[in-house]
């Protein structure tokens, strides 16, 4: 490539332990967000009798599925931070931790779905 000539196809920039950002997490949140939409549709159209139960149970399971692969995600997001920190050289003190109910909850998923 000419110098001073940016590439025209966009490339993660690697993070301080050498990951490519994941943003996968922030996908399936979002598509988990138009799901459950969906499944509150689905079950809607149940009740009125214009779908049968099946479409309900797939949309659910499909739903049930993403929520997995959301924790699945948030899990190595965590542990991955961890080894940055351990691999820096730093560490924390327990008073330092967010409490449990700050990771899980809903506002958490929204700053991460909102995030940049």
């Amino acid at each position: 490539m000419p110098k001073g000539r940016r590439s025209s196809y966009p490339v993660p920039v690697p993070s301080a332990n050498g990951r490519a950002p994941n943003n996968a997490a922030i996908v399936v949140i979002r598509i988990g967000r138009k799901r459950n939409t969906h499944a509150s549709k689905t079950t809607g159209r149940y009740q009125t009798g214009l779908d049968p139960y099946l479409n309900v149970m797939t949309v659910q399971l499909t739903l049930l599925s993403d929520q997995q692969t959301e924790v699945t995600l948030r899990v190595g997001d965590m542990a991955a931070a961890v080894q940055l920190i351990q691999a820096l050289g730093g560490g924390w003190e327990a008073p330092q931790l967010p409490a449990p109910l700050q990771i899980t909850s809903k506002e958490a998923s929204r700053q991460v779905a909102n995030a940049p």
